[in-house]
């Protein structure tokens, strides 16, 4: 008996082996991935964007540079404070995110950090959520119209990967959202995995709880509760005003008060993004030697009113700044 399991035993490591040595794909489920398992391989476009947790997928190796190959991506960066797609990347130890590509004459380097398995699978009004988080095909998705039930919101992305190809994924929210848990990055991964029981994220859309998500409802107590019905725009802004004009002529301060003047802005919920992203483009025109990287404003959707408030501020202070 062990003759004979000791000959299958060698013979599967062996074609195991001849895959790995070879670069060969495999076809695997997402779902058979644990929740929060760490992720290290390549997701097809055609699978990112079409196939479910529970559908075969190919999946690839990356390369000696760190790099998916073509026509493949490895998940997408986490975008804080949101639950988006089922492979989400971008994590480093210090519970910092950091996700980047570069192609120097002709060869592609990347640096993806850790990826992490994040399984939802919201039911959508056919079917189920695709893996880049999305509930219908690129060309029948956008922000708010993509295939969820009603209560699911939406927001729908592209991103580029190291050789150019473009893909789509999507973020979602619950409706009826608040802030889940905790805003301390440090405990987030923990013995190898990402527990997104700790990830501070907008509420999420209701999963389907057939998957293995191993996660409760608890919302912590102590974090921070806010929608964008309650955000405090003047406040905000007079803090901000006040701050740049105190820094004048210091551009580390005015850099400072802009990145202080994003994180107020975040904790607004998700009613004031496109104003957010607007301004944020704006300020990078004006004070390249910020640290962009380190100030996001994913948390914020669509305040007009107050995207003229700060341009107004924005443009009497460039003003002053160059002229005075």
């Amino acid at each position: 008996f062990f003759s004979v399991s000791g000959r299958l035993i060698m013979s599967s490591l062996k074609k195991l082996c001849l895959l790995a040595c070879l670069g060969l794909s495999l076809s695997v489920k997402m779902d058979s991935y644990k929740q929060g398992e760490a992720f290290d391989k390549c997701i097809t476009i055609a699978d990112w964007e079409g196939k479910e947790l529970g559908d075969d997928i190919t999946l690839s190796d990356r390369d000696s540079n760190g790099c998916c190959p073509t026509g493949t991506v490895p998940g997408v960066k986490h975008y804080s404070k949101y639950v988006g797609a089922q492979v989400v990347c971008g994590f480093k130890s210090d519970g910092t995110l950091s996700f980047s590509t570069s192609k120097s004459n002709g060869v592609a380097t990347c640096t993806y950090n850790q990826c992490y398995v994040w399984k939802q699978n919201i039911e959508c009004a056919s079917g189920h959520q695709r893996l880049n988080g999305c509930c219908a095909a690129k060309d029948d998705c956008a922000t708010n119209n993509c295939g969820f039930k009603d209560g699911c919101k939406n927001y729908a992305y592209s991103m580029t990967n190291a050789h150019g190809d473009k893909s789509e994924y999507c973020l979602t929210y619950n409706k009826n959202y608040k802030m889940e848990y905790t805003s301390d990055t440090s405990d987030d991964q923990k013995d190898g995995a990402l527990d997104i029981t700790k990830v501070y994220q907008y509420t999420a859309c209701e999963d389907d709880h057939d998957h293995d998500h191993d996660h409760d409802s608890t919302t912590t107590t102590g974090s921070t509760t806010t929608t964008g019905s309650t955000c405090d725009v003047s406040g905000i802004t007079s803090k901000y005003t006040t701050c740049a004009t105190n820094a004048l002529t210091d551009m580390g301060k005015q850099c400072d008060c802009i990145s202080t003047f994003v994180g107020d802005y975040g904790k607004c919920g998700g009613a004031y993004k496109d104003a957010c992203e607007s301004a944020i483009a704006t300020y990078k025109k004006s004070f390249t030697s910020c640290n962009w990287d380190g100030m996001s404003c994913d948390s914020t959707s669509g305040a007009v009113s107050f995207g003229v408030s700060w341009l107004m501020v924005l443009a009497s202070m460039v003003a002053t700044f160059w002229f005075a």
